[in-house]
């Protein structure tokens, strides 16, 4: 079955890097499409969802020593393990634009 592509907004600090020259950064308010039928591997960027608060994480998936993670580009934030079922991917990050004013 297929699902539609969704669109989220970034709400937090947690995918902005503190790194000026990193390749990727997406700030607050930065607009992600999320692609739920497209395959997700380790270093794609995903939104998982927890089903039973309903709340959406926008993370980096990794993969180390066997376990599945979900990492923030921002160091102040933590890193998630997937060991809880109740916390799914929903999707892989597709496109996203910054948003900014002049």
């Amino acid at each position: 079955m297929n699902y539609p592509i969704s669109m989220f907004r970034v709400i937090d600090a947690s995918m902005t890097s503190p790194d000026s020259e990193a390749q990727y950064s997406f700030p607050e308010g930065t607009v992600l499409l999320v692609d739920p039928n497209r395959s997700v591997d380790p270093g794609d960027f995903v939104i998982a969802k927890d089903v039973d608060t309903q709340q959406a994480t926008f993370k980096r998936l990794a993969y180390d020593g066997g376990r599945w993670y979900l990492r923030p580009l921002n160091p102040n934030f933590k890193t998630v393990e997937i060991d809880d079922p109740k916390l799914r991917i929903i999707g892989r990050v597709t496109e996203y634009q910054c948003v900014g004013r002049l």
